[in-house]
C-alpha cells in the first residue's frame, strides 16, 4: 500500500492502543482495592470504599481530558 492510497488502515491506533492499557489497568486497580478508607476533604472527612474514590478520581480525569481536547479542537 502506498502512502496516497486513500484506503483506511483498519486496526487500532497506538494512542487508542495506551487508552485501552490505561482503562484496563486502572479497571484491575478499581476492582482490587474495596477495603474502606478515610478521605479528608477541605471541611470534613469522609469514608468511603477506596474502588470508589479511584473511580471518581479516573472518572475526573477523563472529563477533564475530553474538555481540553475539545476545547483544541475548537482553536485549531
Amino acid at each position: 500500500m502506498s502512502s496516497t492510497d486513500p484506503t483506511p488502515k483498519s486496526g487500532l491506533a497506538p494512542r487508542q492502543i495506551v487508552g485501552i492499557v490505561i482503562a484496563v489497568v486502572s479497571l484491575v486497580l478499581i476492582a482490587a482495592n474495596w477495603e474502606e478508607t478515610e478521605v479528608s476533604l477541605v471541611v470534613t472527612r469522609v469514608t468511603m470504599p477506596l474502588a470508589l474514590l479511584l473511580a471518581l478520581v479516573f472518572l475526573g480525569g477523563m472529563a477533564t481530558g475530553a474538555m481540553v481536547l475539545r476545547r483544541r479542537q475548537k482553536k485549531g
